[in-house]
């Protein structure tokens, strides 16, 4: 993937340098004139934070995942919040009536629920207390996996639902607190621990609906425009970065470009795996053209 990071601030992301020229190609051997992109990601909470919430929801007697690797051919449908899952409603919605499982990744939780689809399973991951509004329509029916870092006041949110304690990996001392329990890594994002997570259930075909990691052209645009209101009162300037596949350009907040490198890394790890992107995004785009160089992770149904 060829890519120009052209803003480099944005709070709790940060984007490394491209100073040095790599030669990006297309593939008719014509040079870009482009440098790989290359993003190192920071969590949004101090690791005394995280911390802090992982003894503190460990202590709760929830039950915790319990991973199932063996291999299965049974298809799982992983819905996130990017743009393009509102054109994608009709097709989600095929797969909850073939009784495949529906998983919602935090902020879809509620917009599926708006629309009349009952994912089975939501999963949460985000240490932050407002990401609790994810699921203000809370249903009794319907699992909730929730990361142990994750804030308080989501666990007494949620506490007359069944909820499944689940630890994240992240390198930061967790593992001190969270002996002989089962740590899932894969990831900065939700999105990308739970394409882990169902792995480790054996699941090893995915259909992924709202995995964009880009903005629609017309946001992408407005975005370099607008001012991001930081929790400490100082307005602080939006990024994007132009990212290139091939001659096609998508544009993303580092997030969202951190997660479509996270993708190809996962996708490399993860063996056997094969996933139908639905959509029109950068992960989709991205994916398409590894796989038209020989790779053989995509199915159809």
């Amino acid at each position: 993937m060829d890519a120009v990071a052209k803003k480099k601030k944005k709070k709790g992301v940060k984007i490394a340098k491209t100073n040095k020229y790599e030669g990006g190609k297309l593939d008719d051997g014509s040079d870009t004139g482009r440098v790989p992109l290359k993003i190192a990601t920071k969590c949004v909470a101090s690791d005394d934070t995280l911390l802090a919430q992982i003894e503190a929801n460990t202590k709760r007697g929830l039950p915790e995942f319990i991973p199932y690797p063996n291999p299965h051919t049974a298809k799982i449908v992983l819905v996130g919040s990017g743009p393009s899952v509102e054109g994608q409603l009709d097709s989600i919605l095929e797969h909850k009536k073939r009784g495949r499982l529906i998983v919602a990744l935090k902020g879809a939780h509620d917009f599926l629920l708006q629309n009349g689809i009952k994912p089975d399973w939501c999963v949460m991951l985000d240490p932050q207390e407002k990401i609790l509004n994810c699921v203000q329509l809370k249903e009794p029916d319907i699992t909730y996996l929730i990361a142990s870092q994750c804030h308080p006041a989501v666990f007494e949110h949620l506490k007359e639902n069944y909820v499944i304690l689940w630890h994240a990996l992240s390198g930061i001392g967790e593992e001190k607190l969270l002996q002989n329990k089962v740590l899932l890594g894969g990831g900065t994002t939700t999105g990308m621990r739970t394409l882990n997570m169902v792995y480790s259930l054996g699941y090893r075909y995915a259909h992924l609906y709202g995995f964009d990691s880009c903005l629609t052209e017309k946001d992408g645009e407005a975005y370099k425009r607008v001012n991001i209101h930081s929790k400490d009162g100082m307005d602080k300037p939006a990024s994007t970065i132009d990212v290139w596949v091939g001659k096609r350009r998508f544009w993303a907040n580092p997030a969202m470009a951190a997660q479509a490198n996270e993708f190809q890394q996962a996708m490399a790890v993860l063996k056997g795996m094969k996933v139908n992107i639905h959509g029109d995004g950068l992960i989709r785009e991205m994916w398409q053209h590894h796989i038209g160089k020989g790779g053989n992770g995509w199915f159809e149904e």
